[in-house]
């Protein structure tokens, strides 16, 4: 009874899980897969969205599937066509079309597990073909992962089927891991498509994004699953991809039975500083016009958790006070999550820069003291003139304030104590030199 407290710490920085226990799902008595290419007009779209929400709602479809817009399918299957961008940032669209023709990928696809009792599995067949026959085709291919002679038959007979109807062979191959992963075996394939820009072909070892320099950033919105929204959030994201010079990313991320996570990512070079910089303002522009509708990212990278609940005023002051009571040194992931960074019961390390003088010479607005009853510090801003002040960090008042003259070059870096400090004995927020 009362509130419940776990949650406070599934995602946040407010303590460390040392247990944890993970509920499997059991064995279903029947298991299909369900592979569904969209194929009717981009009119449709949004009636499509409302149907496939229904049979979520009715739990004939039980699994959480990803849709995938054509560009994200085909990073899946195939390396990025350099030779049809001719150059350009972007593939225009008759060179969409022929590389789509030439995969066989559908505008948009999808693939799910279905599950349940033989009876289960046949009534969910039955209302999921009835529903999707409207927009487009349904297979149920699950039999394709079984061994043996009659295992053997059937991949046979799904692979001279689909390329008659001119499927490639590597999105063929893309179905094995596909129906396996929805069984509940895991796979690497679909993080491979990290490497599908800026290298000739995905490794067939293991994987390291990171070593290997693979240039990805994504946002992932949350809207209501309706037509109407599920709309708005691509029209919302297509001028910001063509603004800063990016083919379109899109997957829709069935969270539940009334939101869907509209998933938006851009491929990049990360040893160009050029596309770095692009790459980064197109995650802002993104981030700001997703906020400005009402639609908040489920989660975000580290770049930009420091400012996750800018738009929460509320919410963060919350926050941060929880964190405060149970981390007041401000030990675990400092700036996580939404929280304040820097702080504690220490000092703080600036960096000397211009700020906006918004309350007279010198005012230093954003700095949260860590000490003498105010808020763990957030970061600060040194202000040209030479003042330093601690603020709260909501711009409500001055909690403590102490004000020290110091240089006045652009890029110098200023430390302050806390009190019962001397000045050699702090660092960020800890308390380390």
């Amino acid at each position: 009874m009362g509130p419940y407290l776990d949650g406070l710490f599934a995602q946040s920085n407010l303590g460390v899980v040392v247990k944890a226990g993970v509920w499997l799902m059991p064995a279903p008595e029947r298991y299909d897969f369900m592979a569904f290419e969209y194929t009717a007009g981009a009119d449709r779209f949004p009636a499509f969205i409302e149907d496939f929400r229904s049979l979520i709602f009715q739990n004939a479809i039980r699994s959480r599937p990803h849709l995938a817009n054509d560009f994200a399918m085909l990073c899946i299957v195939s390396q990025y066509p350099h030779d049809l961008a001719a150059g350009q940032r972007t593939l225009s669209p008759e060179a969409m079309a022929a590389w789509r023709k030439k995969f066989g990928v559908s505008a948009w696809t999808f693939g799910c597990g279905v599950y349940g009792s033989r009876g289960e599995v046949a009534h969910q067949k039955k209302r999921i073909k009835k529903t999707f026959a409207r927009y487009g085709v349904t297979r149920f291919i699950g039999s394709y992962v079984n061994q043996g002679r009659w295992g053997r038959l059937y991949r046979w007979a799904v692979h001279t089927g689909m390329r008659w109807m001119g499927k490639s062979p590597e999105l063929i191959e893309a179905i094995w891991p596909a129906i396996n992963l929805f069984r509940g075996v895991p796979t690497d394939q679909y993080a491979k498509q990290v490497y599908f820009k800026h290298y000739d072909r995905k490794p067939t070892d293991t994987i390291d994004p990171a070593r290997d320099g693979c240039g990805f950033i994504w946002i992932g919105p949350v809207v209501p699953f309706t037509g109407e929204d599920a709309a708005r959030a691509m029209d919302l994201a297509r001028p910001v991809f063509a603004k800063h010079g990016f083919d379109v990313f899109i997957e829709l991320i069935v969270e539940s039975p009334r939101a869907l996570i509209a998933l938006f990512g851009v491929f990049y070079d990360k040893k160009s500083a050029e596309e770095r910089a692009r790459g980064a303002a197109w995650y802002k522009d993104m981030r700001e016009a997703f906020l400005d509708a009402g639609y908040p990212p489920y989660r975000v990278g580290t770049g930009s958790q420091p400012g996750a609940f800018d738009r929460t005023p509320v919410l963060r002051d919350v926050v941060h006070r929880i964190k405060k009571s149970l981390d007041p040194d401000n030990i675990l992931a400092p700036g996580r999550y939404g929280t304040l960074a820097g702080g504690g019961r220490g000092g703080c390390c600036v960096a000397v820069g211009a700020c906006e003088n918004r309350r007279g010479s010198g005012f230093v607005e954003g700095c949260g003291g860590g000490w003498g009853g105010g808020p763990v510090g957030s970061w600060v801003k040194v202000c040209r003139m030479g003042w330093v002040a601690w603020v709260k960090p909501f711009g409500v008042g001055v909690v403590q304030t102490e004000r020290r003259t110091i240089g006045s070059q652009e890029g110098e870096v200023f430390c302050f104590p806390g009190p019962n400090q001397h000045i050699a004995e702090f660092g960020n927020g800890d308390g380390r030199q």
